[in-house]
């Protein structure tokens, strides 16, 4: 059985983008943000480079895909740290998440 190489642009890691997170290359969109879309069914490919990243292609798409399938333990453990920074700064007091956490003379009328 042949394999088809996928051509679209490469996967990189730059320390000073996206936290070093892997990402596709010319972008600041990280493979966290693309691949979770198709996997989970949330988005078809067509709908994340037609409506969600139009500045992708199917084969940008398709490569995100790859690389999170190949590297799944290392995105799932990505992912997983993520939830629990969110989950962390939501329980903390000083967090303001919307007008009724401002301090009343800051508030909107």
């Amino acid at each position: 059985m042949a394999t088809e190489r996928i051509e679209g642009r490469s996967i990189v890691r730059t320390e000073s983008v996206l936290g070093g997170k892997p990402r596709i290359e010319g972008t600041r969109i990280g493979i966290h943000h693309v691949a979770p879309l198709v996997l989970e069914g949330d988005d078809s490919v067509e709908h994340v480079v037609t409506v969600t990243y139009p500045e992708l292609s199917g084969n940008d798409v398709l490569s995100a895909l790859a690389y999170y399938i190949e590297n799944r333990e290392e995105m799932e453990a990505m992912r997983e740290q993520r939830r629990e920074a969110v989950e962390a700064h939501r329980r903390d007091p000083d967090t303001i998440t919307g007008p009724d956490d401002l301090p009343p003379e800051l508030r909107p009328e």
